[in-house]
């Protein structure tokens, strides 16, 4: 078994488990990077984070909807730009922040001329094998911060042609609440999120307000569509990147 013992800023990990040593490590940086972040104003919010022309697109799916296929696919276009496949950083400024990390896919997935050194296979602890990409492989398309532009809300359906409609503002609220003020589909850490006393369940109370107001930081500058994805993977990619080349580029 790993072993996770945390002695003020030094943390050891004994397993006899390569696999779940690495995991045991990367959830454990994760959940302490987590709380640096709310602890400076950022927000993560569960999502592929996407820039063209100077400006940030979110799409929002719900966990093993697709984010990763479509990243992958729009790093292959010119002028598309990564800010993080899984948790992109919202500001109470409307402006998103990059925090690009691994990028996990099942074993056979088809991804592109990428060194086998940047890559490893591994047996997580609850969700099966996954071949990780090294970030490391896309350093050159990885963007800087960037002030939002949209934001797609997807859902997956089982007939018909992907298509991107805008809809209301509000229609995005509850999934950046969800998403973002409560992070689903985010590693947090039990030990972060789940405290008992209630000096600190106020603290939560306030970290949890200060999430929602970046979330409508970003929600009040950012144009809301509804993005329909069919099951024809090459139509729903061609889909997407239209919309981003259909972004005007950012003017000052």
């Amino acid at each position: 078994m790993a072993k996770i013992s945390n002695r003020g800023s030094q943390i050891d990990v004994y397993s006899d488990d390569r696999h779940l040593a690495h995991e045991a490590v990367y959830l454990t940086i994760l959940s302490y990077t987590g709380e640096y972040f709310d602890r400076t104003g950022r927000t993560r919010v569960h999502a592929l984070g996407l820039e063209t022309g100077g400006q940030a697109v979110l799409l929002m799916l719900p966990s093993s909807g697709g984010k990763t296929t479509m990243a992958l696919k729009m790093l292959q276009v010119d002028g598309v730009r990564l800010l993080s496949e899984d948790s992109p950083l919202m500001t109470r400024n409307g402006v998103i922040e990059p925090f690009p990390i691994r990028i996990g896919v099942r074993p056979g997935t088809a991804v592109p001329d990428i060194p086998s050194a940047l890559q490893l296979d591994i047996e997580r602890m609850e969700f099966g094998p996954k071949k990780l990409i090294d970030i490391e492989a896309f350093h050159d398309r990885i963007s800087g911060p960037v002030p939002i532009c949209a934001i797609l809300l997807g859902t997956r359906f089982s007939s018909g042609e992907s298509r991107i409609m805008k809809v209301s503002r509000h229609k995005a609220l509850r999934p950046l609440i969800s998403d973002a003020v409560v992070g689903l589909g985010l590693y947090q850490g039990v030990e972060f999120v789940l405290q008992s006393s209630a000096l600190e369940l106020l603290g939560k109370g306030r970290l949890a307000f200060a999430r929602l107001r970046n979330s409508l930081g970003v929600l009040r500058r950012a144009d809301v569509y509804r993005f329909e994805m069919g099951t024809d993977i090459e139509q729903t990619a061609n889909t997407l990147e239209t919309f981003l080349k259909q972004i005007p580029p950012k003017t000052e």
